[in-house]
């Protein structure tokens, strides 16, 4: 039976980018908010933001870091997440936002999930007959819609402050099963739908934090706490070596921090300067 281990993971390549991101931009794009008129403000020649309040595009680049409660707490621990985003900002400091996660993880807590391939001594045998390498991660990933106000704090910086947003979308996550060496016959791809233990369904998230965007537009991020329920089901039609067969509606919760790195373009075009020496 193969000693079942976990290692930890730092990096997962970002996939599922969806023609949503450049459909968005079309529509969301900078002409969306034509119609709104820049806030009058005071700059200086150097080109500081200062009062201003402009209308942006923002690509927020992120990672969070996430404690599982409710169903989702039965099936994995702490687990990371990294993705991106592609955001509208109005003159108005309302924000409108898509946005793709990729979860993983390597705490599982169904630790029985290839128990009845265990040996005596806790092994699982490869058909070398010498114990085979496997190992389990957690996997998933959401797609999502977002909106949000951002609530200035600060006296000379009209684009920053406290952010509050909500949204929805889809969720997905399966425990992965990994045989190291592709020696162990029980878990050849074609078996491993019986044990992913894959789910999905839609889900609701809220954040709370500040995002802020300098004057001189080096400095941009946000940072806070994020919530997410999701509201899902199991895919799969049965279980193996299971007493425990796929259950009925779940309730995924998790909760934990998001920060990310901001990268904006702002429409400066319908501007009006006043410039001081």
């Amino acid at each position: 039976m193969a000693k079942i281990h976990n290692f930890t993971t730092s990096f997962m390549v970002l996939t599922r980018y969806t023609l949503s991101l450049v459909i968005f931009l079309l529509i969301f794009g900078m002409d969306v908010s034509a119609q709104n008129s820049v806030q009058r403000g005071v700059q200086n020649k150097n080109f500081n933001i200062d009062t201003l309040s402009y209308r942006s595009i923002l690509i927020p680049i992120q990672y969070g870091a996430h404690l599982p409660a409710a169903d989702l707490k039965d099936r994995f621990g702490f687990h990371m997440s990294i993705g991106l985003g592609l955001e509208l900002k109005t003159t108005s400091n309302w924000i409108f936002g898509i946005n793709n996660y990729n979860y993983f993880g390597n705490l599982i807590n169904e630790e029985d999930l290839l128990a009845p391939l265990q040996n005596e001594d806790g092994f699982i045998t490869s058909i070398d007959g010498v114990p085979a390498d496997i190992s389990l991660f957690m996997r998933g990933y959401t797609i999502g819609i977002h909106a949000g106000k951002i609530i200035p704090i600060f006296k000379k910086n009209a684009n920053s402050g406290i952010l509050i947003s909500a949204g929805g979308g889809f969720l997905q996550h399966k425990i992965r099963v990994l045989d190291r060496e592709e020696n162990t016959p029980q878990l050849d791809p074609e078996f491993l739908n019986g044990y992913d233990r894959l789910s999905n369904g839609l889900f609701l998230n809220q954040f709370f934090g500040i995002l802020y965007l300098s004057n001189n537009r080096l400095v941009n991020f946000k940072a806070g706490i994020e919530l997410m329920e999701g509201f899902t089901a199991s895919r799969r039609d049965y279980y193996f070596l299971s007493d425990n067969q796929p259950e009925g509606n779940r309730f995924d919760f998790n909760y934990g921090l998001r920060v990310g790195w901001i990268i904006p373009f702002y429409d400066r075009s319908k501007e009006e300067r006043y410039y001081i020496d």
